[in-house]
C-alpha cells in the first residue's frame, strides 16, 4: 500500500504538489513556524503560495476574459492602495490592509491559474480534498475547544492565562475571535459542498454541520451567526423536505404551533426571554432620558464617573460605525480616505457618534466604501453582479445562491472583511462557479494522474 502511495506521489507534477501543500497549510496562516524579516512575516503558507504562483504563471494568458477583467480590477485596487498609502497619516494601518490586498490578489490568481495548470478535473480533486481537510480540521478543534474550554493558540489564550479576560468557551481555534472562527467553519463547509455534489447530497451530514455551527454560534453569543444559520437551516430544510409537502398540510402544523408559542412567553424558553429583556434594557439605557440623568450625575455628584458604567449595545455601536463610515466616504467619495484609515481616523479623532472603542468597520460595504471609494464599491458589487448575470441567463442554482447569500451576510460578523483569507477564497469560488459549471461536477472517480 505504501509503495502504491509513493508511486502516486512520484507521478505528481510540481504544480500539483505545491498547490495541494499550499491549500492544507492555509488553516495555520502565520501562527505556525513563522519568522519576521522586518517589514513582513514569512510563514509556510505564504512561501508555498508564491511557489505555486511562480510555477504556474505561464498559464496566465489562458484565463478567460472575465477572469482577466476581475484580476485587473484587483491589481488596480492594489495599486490605488499602495499609492494612497504614501500620503495617508496612518501608515501602520495602511500597511496592514495592503498586506491583505496583496494576498487577496495572490489567492485569486492561484486558484484561477490552478484550473488551467492542473486541468479542470485535477483542480477540483485537489481543491476539494484540500478544503475538506481544512473544514474537518477546524470543526474537530471547535468541538474540542467547546467541550473542554482549552483554546488552541492565539493572543486570546495568552490573555486567559494572565487573567486579563473573561472565560469564553466558544471555539476560537487560532483566530482569536469566535465570529472569525464561525465564518471559516460555515464558509469552508459550503465550499466543500459546491465542489463535491455527492457530499451535499448527504442530507444528514449537511444538517449536522449546520446544527453544530448553530451550537458554536449560540455559546459564542453571536447574534449575526445565529440569524445566518437559522436562515440557512430553513433554506436547506425547505429545499430538501418542506417544499415536497403541500402548503396546506404544513399550515395545519405551523399555525397551532405558532399560536402555542405566542400564548405564553414561557414557551420561548429562558434564554430567549433573557435576551429580549436585555434588548429592552439596552433601549432604556440608551434613551435620551437616561443619557440626561447620567449627564447630571456626572456633573453634580462624581466627576470621575466612568463611561464603562454606560456601555453601548452592539446594535448602537454598529449603527454609529456605519454613520461614521458614511461621513468618511463623503469627505473623499472618489477614492475614499485610504487603506486602513477607517481604524486610524476613528481612533485618532473623537467622533460625533460614539463607538465604545470599536474602531473596525464591522461592515464589508462600509469598509470598502469609506476607504476605497469607487474602486471599493466595484469590488464589493462583483459577486452580486455575477449572480444577477447568472439569473438573467436562466442558470439559477441553489448552491450558488447560498454561497452569494453567505458571502454578503457573513461579512457583517467579523470586525473587518479584508483581513480574513476565507473571504478571498469565497470571492474566488464565486468567480470560478460563474465561469465554469463546477457545481454540477458529480464524481472524482474519473480523475487520473499521469
Amino acid at each position: 500500500m505504501l509503495r502504491e502511495f509513493l508511486k502516486k506521489v512520484e507521478s505528481l507534477s510540481v504544480q500539483q504538489i505545491s498547490f495541494f501543500a499550499w491549500i492544507i497549510s492555509i488553516p495555520f496562516g502565520a501562527k505556525v513556524v513563522h519568522f519576521s524579516i522586518g517589514f513582513a512575516t514569512i510563514y509556510p503558507s505564504l512561501i508555498l503560495g508564491f511557489i505555486f504562483f511562480l510555477v504556474s504563471i505561464k498559464f496566465l494568458f489562458h484565463l478567460s476574459k472575465l477572469e482577466k477583467s476581475i484580476g485587473l480590477i484587483l491589481v488596480l485596487f492594489l495599486v490605488q492602495s499602495i499609492l494612497f498609502s504614501l500620503i495617508v497619516p496612518g501608515k501602520k494601518e495602511a500597511l496592514f490592509d495592503i498586506h491583505s490586498i496583496i494576498l487577496f490578489n495572490l489567492y485569486y490568481l492561484n486558484f484561477t491559474l490552478a484550473k488551467y495548470s492542473l486541468t479542470k478535473q485535477k483542480f477540483i480533486y485537489f481543491f476539494n480534498n484540500g478544503f475538506l481537510f481544512f473544514s474537518f480540521f477546524i470543526l474537530i478543534f471547535g468541538i474540542i475547544e467547546s467541550l473542554i474550554g482549552i483554546h488552541v493558540g492565539g493572543q486570546y489564550t495568552y490573555r486567559l492565562s494572565q487573567g486579563m479576560a473573561t472565560i469564553n468557551y466558544a471555539p476560537l481555534f487560532i483566530y482569536d475571535n469566535p465570529n472569525d472562527y464561525l465564518v471559516y467553519s460555515i464558509g469552508l463547509s459550503y465550499v466543500s459542498f459546491i465542489f463535491n455534489k455527492k457530499l451535499f447530497e448527504n442530507k444528514l451530514l449537511v444538517f449536522s454541520i449546520l446544527v453544530l455551527n448553530l451550537f458554536f454560534a449560540h455559546i459564542a453569543l453571536s447574534r449575526f451567526a445565529i440569524l445566518l444559520l437559522m436562515i440557512l437551516l430553513f433554506m436547506f430544510l425547505w429545499k430538501t423536505y418542506i417544499s415536497k409537502f403541500k402548503l396546506k398540510y404544513l399550515a395545519y402544523f405551523l399555525i397551532p404551533f405558532i399560536l402555542l408559542i405566542l400564548s405564553n412567553k414561557i414557551y420561548l424558553g429562558p434564554i430567549i426571554i433573557t435576551q429580549i429583556e436585555s434588548l429592552k434594557d439596552d433601549k432604556v439605557q440608551n434613551s435620551k432620558e437616561t443619557k440626561k440623568i447620567i449627564s447630571k450625575i456626572k456633573s453634580k455628584e462624581d466627576s470621575t464617573f466612568d463611561s464603562e458604567l454606560h456601555r453601548l449595545d452592539s446594535y448602537t455601536v454598529r449603527k454609529n460605525l456605519m454613520i461614521n463610515g458614511i461621513k468618511l466616504f463623503k469627505s473623499s467619495p472618489l477614492i475614499g480616505v485610504g487603506p486602513g484609515q477607517f481604524r486610524y481616523l476613528l481612533h485618532k479623532y473623537e467622533t460625533k457618534y460614539p463607538i465604545d472603542k470599536n474602531y473596525s468597520p464591522h461592515n464589508y460595504f462600509i469598509e470598502m466604501l469609506s476607504q476605497y471609494g469607487i474602486m471599493g464599491i466595484i469590488l464589493f458589487a462583483i459577486p452580486l453582479f455575477l449572480f444577477l448575470l447568472k439569473l438573467r441567463k436562466g442558470k439559477w442554482n441553489f448552491l450558488f445562491t447560498l454561497i452569494i447569500f453567505f458571502y454578503y451576510l457573513s461579512s457583517l460578523m467579523p470586525s473587518a472583511f479584508l483581513y480574513l483569507d476565507i473571504n478571498w477564497i469565497l470571492f474566488t469560488v464565486i468567480v470560478l462557479c460563474f465561469s465554469e459549471d463546477f457545481i454540477s461536477f458529480k464524481s472524482l472517480k474519473d480523475v487520473r494522474f499521469s
